[in-house]
């Protein structure tokens, strides 16, 4: 691969957007849906909002080519395109005074996409680690790992063969998306001795206490769900789909980089998800649905086909496998002062797009609504945006 060919084609864009409770804060919105088991595919579509109503910024990705993932961290989006093998991520950067879109070539000699990772090397800012598998039938399948610095500006990231820093380095990652499509990043780690091994294809690996338990000392499989500078959120793994399907609740286990200490969050729902936002931990829930119960909320079976962004939500829902069940119920707990608040809408297509400050934007529907957090409820919400194409919107960034 040549180093012409990993220049970033980088397109440098500044728009006002608006957050109605703070006129200085700018808020974008990614629309996709990742169809990388489906044959239909659907753009990217960055937004602002205005009046109101969703403007769009820019397609990122169009619809002849639809998207196979989308990861964020920390002010950045990154998308995996195309939508059945991907060979191009494109990079959305909201953490400085302009906004960045640009893309990059992955795995164009053949090679193909199977896994990724974020990691937090010292010195070097945010990267992203991609796995690549190559290889024919005619021969071994071959493996090699490329990284890609997400530096600022994005336009001098590079594309390297191998790490150029320690192998002690932190995995840094978001949890999953709400919505009907489970759109997330986690990564496989061992517990041993007492402490969690984090494999990467780069070799990076970082050991954190983990908790206290008859099964501490002994090796153990676990997912990292969620991680940031203060908090450390993973599950270790259980038995059968059948296991979970039987289960009322899942115990997660949060590490306070703080105090060394880690606690048991107990989640309702054998299937909920978990995202991280700062001090906040958001949860889904999600419930076993092998007798198909229709997922509750008229919006969500009457009103939403399908869209340029998106097929019918119901086809979204009926795709989950194992099947799943959303009551429409998201709950917020502060793992720093253990607040918890919960939202309950009777809506299954519900969803948190981000916690800011004492703001918190989530998505009912085709509505984006805005509201602040109380000691133990959601205030004064306000819809600020009512767009048809609402419903594929999974993602916001917040900017400058």
């Amino acid at each position: 691969m040549t180093r012409a060919l990993l220049l970033l084609l980088t397109a440098a864009l500044a728009y006002p957007s608006s957050d109605p409770r703070d006129g200085q804060r700018r808020l974008y919105f990614l629309a996709a849906t990742s169809t990388w088991n489906r044959t239909d595919a659907f753009p990217a579509n960055l937004y602002e909002i205005e009046n109101g109503k969703l403007k769009l910024i820019k397609e990122i990705v169009p619809s002849s080519e639809g998207v196979n993932f989308i990861r964020r961290y920390d002010g950045v989006l990154t998308i995996g395109s195309p939508h059945i093998t991907p060979t191009r991520l494109y990079l959305v950067d909201a953490r400085n005074e302009i906004l960045s879109v640009s893309s990059t070539p992955i795995g164009v000699d053949g090679s193909t996409l199977t896994e990724t990772l974020f990691v937090d090397p010292p010195r070097l800012g945010l990267s992203q680690a991609l796995e690549l598998t190559s290889g024919n039938t005619a021969g071994p399948i071959k493996q090699s790992s490329e990284v890609i610095t997400l530096s600022s500006p994005l336009r001098q990231s590079d594309l390297v063969k191998s790490a150029p820093w320690s192998v002690w380095a932190d995995l840094r990652m978001t949890g999953s998306t709400a919505g009907p499509q489970e759109q997330g990043a986690s990564a496989s780690c061992t517990i041993r001795n007492g402490q969690i091994g984090y494999p990467s294809p780069v070799g990076l690996i970082r050991l954190v206490p983990s908790a206290d338990g008859p099964r501490a000392g002994k090796e153990d499989y676990c997912t990292v769900s969620g991680s940031n500078e203060r908090f450390l959120i993973y599950i270790r793994l259980v038995g059968s789909i059948g296991e979970l399907a039987a289960a009322k609740e899942k115990t997660f286990e949060v590490y306070d980089r703080a105090t060394r200490r880690t606690t048991p969050v107990i989640v309702q729902g054998s299937f909920s998800r978990v995202t991280l936002y700062g001090d906040w931990l958001v949860i889904t829930t999600v419930e076993p649905n092998f007798d198909h119960r229709p997922n509750p909320g008229i919006d969500a079976h009457s009103q939403q086909g399908g869209t340029a962004l998106s097929p019918p939500i119901q086809d979204l829902f009926a795709h989950n496998e194992p099947p799943q069940y959303f009551p429409g119920i998201c709950v917020l707990r502060n793992l720093a002062t253990g607040d918890a608040i919960t939202l309950n809408t009777g809506q299954a297509d519900t969803e948190i797009l981000g916690v800011l400050g004492n703001t918190v934007v989530y998505r009912i529907n085709k509505q984006l609504i805005s509201g602040r957090l109380g000691k133990d409820a959601i205030a004064d919400s306000k819809v600020i945006a009512e767009d048809v194409n609402v419903t594929a919107i999974h993602w916001m960034l917040p900017g400058k």
